[in-house]
C-alpha cells in the first residue's frame, strides 16, 4: 500500500509494507535505531512508535522500568500498541511498585502475552 508522506515537500509516496519490513528487521538488529528512524518523518514516527511499545520489558530493579510504567499509566495512545510484557525480577529491594503494575494490565487492550522471569543468583 503506498501513502503520501506529509513531510515530504516532493509529493513523493511510501510504500508502506517495505516500511515495516524495514522497521521489523531493525527492531530485531538494532531496537534502539528505532528512535532515530522516528525523527525521519510522522509516517515513520506513527509506524516506529507501535514497533517501540509492541514489546516492553520491565526490569523491576532499574527506575527506568518505574518511568515507563508511569508513561504507560498516563498515555492511552501507547498503550494500544502493547502487545507483550515481560517483567524480569531479581530477588532484591527496588523501587517498582506492584500496584501500578496490577492497574495498567487490565487497560493493556492489545496486550497478548505477559511474562514474568524471575532470576535468582547465586553468590558463592
Amino acid at each position: 500500500m503506498l501513502v503520501k508522506d506529509p513531510q515530504d515537500g516532493l509529493g513523493r509516496y511510501l510504500c508502506i509494507d517495505t516500511a515495516w519490513f524495514v522497521i521489523d528487521q531493525l527492531a530485531l538488529i538494532s531496537p534502539h535505531s528505532l528512535l532515530s528512524l522516528c525523527l525521519v518523518s510522522r509516517t515513520f514516527h506513527s509506524l516506529c512508535i507501535k514497533a517501540i511499545y509492541r514489546w516492553i520489558v520491565l526490569d523491576i530493579s532499574q527506575s527506568r522500568s518505574v518511568k515507563l510504567l508511569g508513561l504507560l499509566q498516563h498515555n492511552e495512545q501507547l498503550r494500544q500498541h502493547v502487545r507483550t510484557v515481560t517483567i524480569e525480577s531479581a530477588p532484591s529491594d527496588s523501587p517498582f511498585n506492584y500496584m501500578e503494575l496490577d492497574e495498567l494490565i487490565p487497560k493493556l487492550s492489545g496486550l497478548r502475552e505477559l511474562q514474568y522471569v524471575c532470576y535468582y543468583l547465586n553468590h558463592m
